[in-house]
């Protein structure tokens, strides 16, 4: 067993890799502690590229697992122990402020995104905009989400993207430093906040 790799780790899911060196069964034992308790296994034909995927994981939660192949003749390999801490939804959110355009002589539309990639669908209630003095600016409420989106639901690998026009002198200077505080909830109805700031690119 060689070349294990740790990715896509989630709030409720992580995949595991590795390499052997003659085809083989792909098991993965994990659990919180060194006594395992659960076990993956991939259903198919004997290989030497594995990948597994556990799902069902707690958030925000550290768990051992080891990893084991059996060949065709029946000899069984066990990896040593590794660790991964699964992520809050919180996390696997990011956002950001950006293309300050000027429309007309006074009026700037300053576009915003913010990316789900949880392993859920997470919900956006409401978003504040605040210029570099710590003042709100905007708000986009429920009903204005509802009324332009259609739906604040963003799914798992989906941006949340638009504008807000606003009159102010046509300079990208003023409005460096503004940042965006976005109000979400995740699957199970809990509230976390996001927060982003202007950056040149989008």
């Amino acid at each position: 067993i060689s070349g294990v790799d740790i990715s896509r780790i989630t709030e409720s899911s992580v995949t595991v890799k590795w390499e052997t060196d003659e085809v083989a069964t792909s098991h993965v034992e994990y659990g919180k502690t060194t006594d395992y308790g659960l076990t993956a296994t991939l259903d198919k034909e004997l290989a030497t590229s594995h990948s597994v995927t556990l799902t069902e994981l707690k958030p925000e939660t550290t768990y051992h697992f080891r990893i084991k192949s059996v060949d065709e003749a029946g000899n069984e390999a066990l990896s040593e122990d590794y660790t991964f801490t699964t992520k809050t939804t919180k996390e696997l959110l990011s956002t950001s402020l950006y293309s300050a355009i000027t429309i007309g002589s006074r009026v700037h539309e300053l576009g915003f995104n913010l990316f789900n990639g949880s392993s859920q669908t997470i919900t956006v209630s409401r978003a504040e905009f605040s210029d570099k003095n710590g003042n709100i600016t905007h708000t986009i409420s429920a009903a204005d989400i509802t009324r332009i989106w259609q739906t604040g639901d963003v799914e798992t690998g989906e941006p949340f993207s638009g504008s807000i026009s606003f009159g102010i002198p046509p300079t990208t200077e003023e409005i460096e430093g503004w940042q965006v505080k976005w109000y979400c909830l995740d699957a199970n109805g809990v509230q976390f906040t996001v927060k982003g700031e202007y950056s040149s690119l989008p």
